[in-house]
C-alpha cells in the first residue's frame, strides 16, 4: 500500500500568510505530498469563483483509499476559525478515507473583536476574554500529533512553519525609521509612510520590504510575525485574538474601534461578517485611529533570537513527525 500525504490547508488564497505557512514548502517527508483545500471537505462551503484549489480532490481520495494510505497533515495559518469549523467536523467522517496518522502543524485560533459588543477602549479586553475561552477541542480531536502556534494553552506550541523560509537569511538594507504592512482589510493609515499590504504571493518581497525598516506598524498577523523574526520593534493593531498569541508579543496599539469604509449597495443585513465578506466583494475595508502611535515605539521589544528559536522548535516538530509517519 502507497503511503501519501495530504496538507490540508486553504489553497489559492491570496492571503501570503496562508501561502507561506504550509510545512511542505520547507521540509522533505520523503513521501509523496499532495495538496487539498481545507474548505473543500465543507460540503456547505460556498465554493470560490476560481474553484478549490489542491493537487488533489476529495473524489480522488475516496477513489484510491482502497490502494493508498493517506496521512493528514492540517497546516498553518489561523485555521481554527468558525468559518472552517465545517470542514473539521467533516474530517471526523471521513477518518476511514485518511487512515494513516493526524498532524496538526502550527494551526491557531481566530476570534474577531465584534464591534456591537464593544464599547469605547475595549477592544483588547474582549479579545482578551475571547482568548483565554477558546475551544481547541473542537477543533483538534481525533489527531495524533497537534503543535498550534498559540502560546499558553494545553498544547505544545510550534510556530508558523513560514519561519523556515530562506529569505529571512539574506541582509535587508535598513532605508527608513518606519515602515506600515497592512492587512488588505484592516487598513493602518499613516500619511506618507513607506506602506504595503499583505495582498501578495511573494513573501520575498514582504521580506523585503519588512525589514527596510527600523521599525513596522502593522495589521497583520504575519506581518508582525515575520518583522518580530528579522529583530524589528513592531506595533500591532489588533482585530483578532490572533494578535494576543504570539510567543513574542509585538506593542499591541489600543484599537478602539475599527471604522467600515461604507459603500453605496447594501442590499444584505449589515451584520460584522456580512461586511466583511461584501468588503471582499467590493473592495472596501476598515481603518481606525492612530492617535499617539509614535509613544509606543520605545515601548515595544526586540527579539534577536526568535527566529533561531522558532526554527528550532520547528525542527525539533518536523523529527517528531517522520517518526509518527514512519
Amino acid at each position: 500500500m502507497q503511503d501519501v500525504i495530504v496538507n490540508a490547508h486553504v489553497v489559492d488564497s491570496r492571503n501570503i500568510g496562508d501561502i507561506a505557512s504550509s510545512p511542505v514548502r520547507y521540509f522533505d517527508f520523503d513521501k509523496p505530498v499532495r495538496t487539498l483545500d481545507l474548505r473543500a471537505l465543507d460540503p456547505n462551503f460556498p465554493e470560490p469563483k476560481s474553484g478549490f484549489g489542491g493537487s488533489i480532490t476529495l473524489d480522488e481520495i475516496r477513489a484510491t483509499a482502497s490502494q493508498t494510505r493517506y496521512h493528514l497533515i492540517v497546516g498553518g495559518g489561523g485555521l481554527l476559525f468558525k468559518s472552517f469549523a465545517g470542514s473539521f467536523n467533516a474530517l471526523q467522517q471521513l477518518r476511514p478515507l485518511f487512515s494513516g496518522k493526524w498532524i496538526a502543524w502550527g494551526v491557531g485560533q481566530q476570534t474577531y473583536a465584534n464591534p456591537s459588543k464593544t464599547t469605547q477602549g475595549d477592544v483588547l479586553q474582549q479579545l482578551k476574554t475571547s482568548k483565554a475561552n477558546f475551544n481547541y477541542g473542537r477543533y483538534l480531536e481525533g489527531f495524533d500529533l497537534v503543535g498550534i502556534r498559540d502560546v499558553g494553552f494545553d498544547y505544545p506550541w510550534l510556530p508558523c512553519a513560514s519561519c523556515m523560509d530562506p529569505a529571512f537569511d539574506q541582509p535587508v538594507e535598513i532605508k527608513h525609521e518606519v515602515v506600515v504592512f497592512s492587512h488588505r482589510k484592516f487598513q493602518i493609515k499613516l500619511g506618507r509612510l513607506p506602506s504595503m499590504s499583505h495582498d501578495t504571493q511573494n513573501l520575498t518581497e514582504v521580506i523585503n520590504f519588512l525589514g527596510s525598516g527600523e521599525t513596522v506598524i502593522t495589521s497583520s498577523y504575519h506581518g508582525a510575525y515575520w518583522a518580530t523574526l528579522l529583530g524589528k520593534r513592531v506595533i500591532a493593531f489588533p482585530f483578532s485574538t490572533k494578535f494576543l498569541t504570539l510567543s513574542h508579543s509585538p506593542q499591541l496599539y489600543p484599537v478602539q474601534s475599527w471604522n467600515y469604509s461604507k459603500f453605496k449597495f447594501r442590499p444584505f443585513k449589515k451584520t460584522f461578517l456580512n461586511k466583511i465578506n461584501l468588503g471582499f466583494r467590493y473592495g472596501d475595508y476598515y481603518t481606525c485611529a492612530t492617535k499617539g502611535w509614535q509613544d509606543l515605539i520605545s515601548q515595544a521589544d526586540q527579539y534577536p533570537e526568535a527566529l533561531q528559536e522558532h526554527r528550532q522548535a520547528s525542527q525539533v516538530f518536523f523529527e517528531q513527525s517522520l517518526s509518527l509517519l514512519n
